[in-house]
């Protein structure tokens, strides 16, 4: 009876569950231990191929997604300069202006000789008037002449000689009438041809002139970088000796302008990896400077994959999503890594080693 009270007593009934259940328990575990080791073994033996998680990396550099070149439409010497790197600009104002000195005083010199061609042909459109109005007079006067003449020969007035005098003498006057015309009519044509290249030349200084002040073809921010596009792949390039006393050639690139806020990566992918991409797989970027720190974790997002291979790499552009643009000045021209999870979730690797 004591028995059956102990073996009843919750306590005891308490324990020996307990030291069943921890028993069961570490059976299990071994149990567990024995499958797992059967498991690596068979995979050891077989080579079996397991799942896992793939990420592909590749580097480039951050580029506005809207930008505009800036151009000098003239050639001279850097006078002003009115926004520099990194400065705000609106659209059509000035950036720079050239000192264009000896444009001007050639365009006053031109301006002046135009107008001294002009009175001139003034001068000689009233010569020849004078000269008409004479000849009117002076024809009336020897045809009046030379026809009394005629009718008193016929009379037999006067004789034959007298008649062809007449004659010569009307001939000579008609003669100088048209020589002395054609010659300032003449002149006239050839002061208006060269007044016509005076003014030619003229627009094409006052056109020089215009445009010495190099202007904004947006509003954004300027930079005085070059952004060459080099087979897709671009490259920035700070003009040199931006200051005052250079000389900046025509058609010569001063600079872009860019709308701030608003970049990509263009970053480049080997053709061996480039069929695991997609548009709009997501990326994590990374920046190659000081600035990585400051910018936090930047979200980007694949919006364009080039349709064919560079030198057996595909520019892959990344729009960039989530970025703290008050924490970094720029971020233009800096250098990128870039972590993109591959389009195929998993990828496929051997127990036995190697891809």
């Amino acid at each position: 009876m004591d028995y059956i009270k102990t073996w009843n007593s919750g306590s005891d009934f308490s324990d020996i569950a307990s030291s069943f259940l921890k028993k069961g328990q570490r059976r299990m575990k071994e149990i567990l231990v024995v499958l797992y080791c059967l498991i690596i073994a068979v995979i050891a033996g077989t080579g079996v191929i397991l799942l896992f998680p793939e990420y592909i990396e590749a580097s480039g550099v951050i580029i506005p997604e809207e930008y505009r070149a800036v151009f000098s439409n003239s050639s001279g010497r850097i006078e002003n300069i009115a926004v520099s790197d990194g400065g705000t600009v609106k659209n059509n104002a000035t950036i720079l202006t050239l000192d264009l000195s000896d444009e001007k005083n050639k365009f006053t010199h031109v301006s002046e000789e135009i107008t001294l061609n002009e009175k001139l042909i003034n001068v000689l459109q009233t010569d020849i008037n004078i000269l008409k109005k004479q000849y009117e007079n002076g024809y009336d006067y020897h045809t009046n002449r030379f026809e009394t003449t005629e009718l008193a020969k016929n009379r037999g007035t006067v004789s034959g000689s007298k008649l062809e005098d007449e004659r010569f003498y009307r001939n000579e006057f008609i003669s100088n009438y048209k020589i002395n015309t054609n010659r300032l009519e003449k002149n006239i044509i050839e002061i208006q041809l060269k007044n016509n290249s005076l003014q030619y030349e003229k627009n094409h200084l006052m056109t020089l002139i215009n445009e010495a002040e190099v202007t904004s073809p947006v509003a954004g921010i300027f930079s005085i970088n070059s952004l060459l596009n080099e087979n897709e792949r671009f490259k920035f390039q700070l003009i040199p000796d931006y200051q005052p006393g250079r000389f900046i050639s025509k058609g010569e690139c001063l600079g872009f302008v860019y709308s701030p806020g608003n970049y990509v990566a263009r970053v480049e992918v080997g053709e061996n990896k480039i069929n695991k991409l997609k548009t709009g797989s997501l990326c994590t970027i990374k920046l190659n400077s000081s600035a990585s720190f400051e910018a936090g974790i930047i979200k980007g997002i694949i919006v364009n994959i080039a349709p064919v291979a560079i030198n057996r790499s595909f520019i892959t552009t990344i729009k960039i999503k989530e970025i703290d643009s008050a924490k970094i000045e720029t971020i233009v021209g800096i250098g990128v890594r870039v972590t993109i999870k591959s389009a195929r979730s998993t990828f496929l690797k051997r127990i036995t080693g190697g891809e």
